[in-house]
C-alpha cells in the first residue's frame, strides 16, 4: 500500500496557501483596476470608502480576526511604535507572508495617498 509522505502533504498545503493568496490578489487587483479605469475610483479621503473599494473587508474586520488580523489588533500591535505607520503602508503596498496558509497579497494598484489614509485609519481603530 502506497502512503503519502508527511513532507509532501506539507508542501501541498504550502502551495495551496500560495494559490489562494494569488487568486485573492487577482480578484482584488482586477476589480480595483476596473474601477480605476471606469473613473469610479475618484480619490476620496474617507477611509471606509477606500477600504470597501479595495475589498479589504474580505480578509479584515475592525474588531474580529478573519483570514487577516482585525484592524484593532494591528493598531494594538503598533501602538506607541514610531515605525508603525511606515510598516502598515509597506504591508498594504508590498504584502506580507505570515506564518499561516494565508498571506497578505501586495496591492501596488493603491495610490500612495490612499494607502496613507487607510493606514492612518487602521492604526486609529480601538476595540
Amino acid at each position: 500500500m502506497n502512503r503519502v509522505r508527511p513532507d509532501r502533504i506539507r508542501a501541498c498545503n504550502a502551495w495551496l496557501g500560495i494559490a489562494r493568496a494569488l487568486l485573492t490578489f487577482l480578484l482584488i487587483g482586477t476589480s480595483a483596476s476596473a474601477d480605476a479605469q471606469s473613473g469610479t475610483a475618484a480619490a476620496g479621503a474617507d477611509p471606509h470608502v477606500l477600504l470597501q473599494r479595495y475589498k479589504c473587508s474580505i480578509c479584515h474586520d475592525e474588531t474580529q480576526a478573519k483570514a487577516g488580523p482585525a484592524y484593532a489588533e494591528i493598531a494594538r500591535h503598533y501602538r506607541g511604535r514610531s515605525y508603525g505607520r511606515r510598516n502598515v503602508l509597506r504591508v498594504i503596498k508590498q504584502g506580507e507572508h505570515g506564518g499561516g496558509p494565508w498571506n497578505m497579497p501586495p496591492h501596488p494598484e493603491i495610490p500612495d495617498r490612499e494607502a496613507r489614509v487607510m493606514a492612518q485609519y487602521i492604526l486609529a481603530v480601538h476595540e
